[in-house]
Order: structure tokens, then C-alpha cells, then sequence
């Protein structure tokens, strides 16, 4: 079976209803990335971390292979945030999402596109893709997250070689669902 399956349903089938209930019309402002504890975050023994911080965006990789001695990697969790995404690009988070779905769909042979809200004005656009521009061919799967009320865009990814893929795709799978439950909890890691 491919490993590459609709994870966000599965995903949101785990995120409690009441954990975002409780988020809705609390008027709090997410927490920032600095403020969440990277603990928080399932590092699967023996891979590695590193965080980038750009005056635009904040990007966190945890990954199989050790970045600094390889200069990257290929099995590993990605995610770049976006803070004051339409302030500062004229563009909602929402469509920004929208057109990488649509180029990943058009440039990558097994694509698979689907769209849901998790909570009220934070969608979630998910993309699975079998990328064989490169090698070792890759299976990717996306979650860009348009997140409206705090204007900020997310796109979280995990990749790994085809040919392993199905022994790695368990840490992707909860790398991703810890990164769902953040979004949803108003919180990115």
C-alpha cells in the first residue's frame, strides 16, 4: 500500500473538537514560534534539528540525516512560516496556498490535491506528490495552511525516498499530526 495517503483526513480525525472549540473566539493571538517548546515536536531518536530564522519567516527542519554535515537531507519534517503574509505580499495566505497546490499539480506526475477548514478561517490544503525530477525519486506530502485571522501561511512538508518510504512514513505521519494539533491549537512549533 502506498504510504502517500490522504493524511490530513486522518489528521483531523485525531485533532479533539473541543481543543478547537475552546480556540475560537478566545481573542487570543497565536503564540509566535520562539514561545513554543521545540519538545513538543516527536524527534524521532537519533535525527536532528535546526531552526532558521529570516526577518520574513521562521523555518524548523527535523531530519533523518544531519543537515550541517550533509548540507541536507533526504528523509526528513520541513515547515517555513509566514508571519504578516498579506501585509507584507498583498496576497491572502489562502490563495498563496492555492497556487503552490496548483503548481505542484501541474509540474509532479502522481499528484493529489485536497482542501479542508480546520477551524474558521484557517484552511488547510494538503498535496501528496511522487517527485522524479530528482533523484532518488520522493514521495512528499504538503500541508499549506492558510491561517487569515493571525495572517500568517505555513507550509509544512515531509519527504522521503520512494524506496524507503514505507518504513519512514510512520515519522512523518507524526511529525505532521503534532504539527496539525499545533495549528489547531493556535500554536506553531
Amino acid at each position: 500500500m502506498n504510504p502517500l495517503t490522504h493524511l490530513l483526513v486522518a489528521t483531523l480525525a485525531i485533532v479533539p473538537t473541543a481543543q478547537l472549540k475552546a480556540q475560537e473566539g478566545t481573542g487570543q493571538a497565536p503564540v509566535t514560534s520562539e514561545a513554543v517548546n521545540l519538545e513538543t515536536m516527536p524527534v524521532p531518536d537519533g535525527w536532528h534539528v535546526r531552526r532558521e530564522s529570516k526577518p520574513d519567516s521562521q523555518s524548523l527542519f527535523i531530519s533523518k540525516e544531519n543537515i550541517e554535515e550533509r548540507g541536507g537531507f533526504l528523509t526528513g519534517f520541513s515547515l517555513n512560516t509566514h508571519p504578516r503574509f498579506e501585509a507584507r505580499t498583498g496576497m491572502s495566505p489562502l490563495a498563496y496556498a492555492q497556487g503552490i497546490a496548483n503548481t505542484l499539480h501541474k509540474s509532479h506526475r502522481m499528484t493529489t490535491v485536497s482542501a479542508t477548514t480546520l477551524k474558521p478561517g484557517v484552511d488547510v490544503i494538503e498535496i501528496l506528490v511522487t517527485d522524479d525530477s530528482r533523484l532518488p525519486v520522493t514521495q512528499l506530502v504538503y500541508f499549506a495552511v492558510a491561517d487569515a485571522p493571525a495572517d500568517t501561511f505555513h507550509l509544512a512538508w515531509f519527504e522521503t525516498p520512494e524506496s524507503i518510504a514505507d518504513t519512514e512514513w510512520q515519522h512523518g505521519t507524526r511529525l505532521m499530526n503534532e504539527f496539525i494539533r499545533h495549528v489547531a491549537a493556535g500554536r506553531i512549533p
